[in-house]
Formats: C-alpha cells, sequence, structure tokens
C-alpha cells in the first residue's frame, strides 16, 4: 500500500556530484575527479572509492568435427554412424567486468547540511592490459561511490575513453 514511499525513507542522506576531465586517457595515467558531496543531515562517510571498470568483450571460435547423420534405425535408434565427419565452425561469446584500477578517499569524512565538501581525487590508472584487449571489445566506466555507516550506498557513473596503444 505504501511501497512508492519506501525509494524515499531508505535512500542515502548523501547526494554526489562528480566532475572529470573528458578527454582519452592512457594506461598509466594519472586521472584527476573532482567529487562535491551534500548532505540533508549530519552524516559521516565511511568510505569513499573510485573505481575504473572495464566491460570486456569478445568471442572464441573453433572448429568441432560433427557426425554427418543419423543411423534411420536400421543400428539402433539415436546411435550416431561410425561413419564420416565434417568440421563445424563454432563461436562462443563472452563478457566479462572487472575492476581494473581503484582509489579510497575520504574516510571519516563528517559532511553537515547545506555545506558542500568539495575533493579532489586522484586515480593513477594502472599499467596493465586489460585479459582481452587485442581481440575483444572494451568499455571503461569510472565509478564513484559513497557509503555511510548507515543507509544506502550513492553511485555515479561516467563512461572513460582508454586508448590502448596497438
Amino acid at each position: 500500500m505504501f511501497g512508492f514511499l519506501l525509494p524515499v525513507l531508505f535512500r542515502s542522506p548523501l547526494r554526489l556530484q562528480v566532475s572529470l576531465d573528458e578527454r582519452p586517457y592512457k594506461l598509466g595515467d594519472e586521472l584527476s575527479v573532482v567529487v562535491e558531496v551534500r548532505s540533508r543531515r549530519d552524516a559521516v562517510l565511511e568510505e569513499g572509492r573510485v573505481d575504473l571498470v572495464c566491460d570486456e568483450r569478445w568471442a572464441e571460435t573453433w572448429i568441432k568435427p560433427e557426425p554427418m547423420g543419423r543411423s534411420a534405425g536400421m543400428i539402433g535408434r539415436g546411435k550416431q554412424l561410425a561413419g564420416p565427419t565434417a568440421p563445424k565452425r563454432v563461436v562462443k561469446e563472452f563478457t566479462d567486468s572487472f575492476v581494473h584500477s581503484t582509489s579510497v578517499f575520504g574516510e571519516g569524512l563528517r559532511v553537515r547540511p547545506d555545506t558542500v565538501e568539495r575533493l579532489n581525487v586522484r586515480l593513477q590508472i594502472a599499467k596493465d592490459w586489460p585479459p582481452h584487449a587485442k581481440g575483444g571489445t572494451l568499455l571503461w566506466s569510472l565509478v564513484v561511490l559513497l557509503r555511510p555507516p548507515r543507509g544506502r550506498e550513492v553511485k555515479e557513473f561516467h563512461e572513460v575513453e582508454i586508448v590502448i596503444p596497438q
């Protein structure tokens, strides 16, 4: 009956606004993020974190021998003929998402109502190549997360362009 009130009652007192340079970055670069935190009431930040998340998509292809037919009941129902096989191409698509680089900030930060806490966070992008960088598609996003001791976490997502040299 009052289900529409639940999201309002259990939402976090914290509000988040993130800004960063929208330019291409390379592995090993430093990403500078400005995080502005506001609160509706006194709140203490248990943890703030900036994660660079990589979503990978790739496909693997292989050839599998496929029997050329069934026995049509002459040897026994459903048994495969021991005769010739034909090659069949099999393609399987995969996806994976993982945190490539991370930075923690603002532990124990007290945020008061009607004030803005402005934090300059630096994220060092790791030099490690994603596992399927050469044969797949990569999408990068920056996830900024605020976690109060009680209440719900607040997240904001931003797409980031990471250039990987060929």
